[in-house]
């Protein structure tokens, strides 16, 4: 016995392995991009995951389609790692449409040597175009990074 079904609101239609239920795929899984990969030594002195004490260098640019970004990583030290992720907006050529950065999260990644973390950037603040992701440490260890974006 076939099972009926409401194909609109005044319409009943049959459903069988011969005529199954019209299905339509609504969305895909999210992919995944990494953004970057790096190893760098971090001390006192605050530099981005590029190695560059530049304040107006970005570290990531042509960010504005992703919709999340995902910073992970492993510390080899056992002290803190203090961490800033700006972001600002360019313009079509690439150059910034203001002064400065605009503070999209701040904090602090604590654990043992050699352990991991993970820092997802807020839905909120995603969509500028670059973003610049400084740390520092109160002593030096190597600091490896991949930054992924959806």
């Amino acid at each position: 016995m076939p099972i009926r079904f409401f194909k609109s609101q005044s319409q009943l239609v049959d459903v069988s392995p011969q005529s199954p239920l019209p299905v339509a795929v609504q969305s895909q899984p999210a992919q995944s991009e990494t953004l970057l990969v790096s190893v760098i030594s971090v001390g006192s002195t605050p530099k981005d995951l590029l190695d560059s004490t530049n304040p107006e260098a970005p570290t990531l640019d042509k960010c504005s389609a992703f919709q999340r970004l995902i910073w992970m990583g492993r510390k080899s030290g056992s002290a803190d790692l203090n961490y800033t992720i700006q972001g600002r907006a360019t313009d079509l050529s690439g150059n910034p449409l203001g002064d400065g950065w605009f503070e999209v999260a701040t904090g602090t990644i604590s654990g043992s040597a050699n352990s991991w973390f993970r820092v997802v950037v807020p839905e909120t603040h995603t969509g500028w175009d670059q973003y610049r992701i400084t740390i520092s440490s109160s002593s030096t260890q190597t600091v490896f990074s991949k930054v992924l974006a959806r």
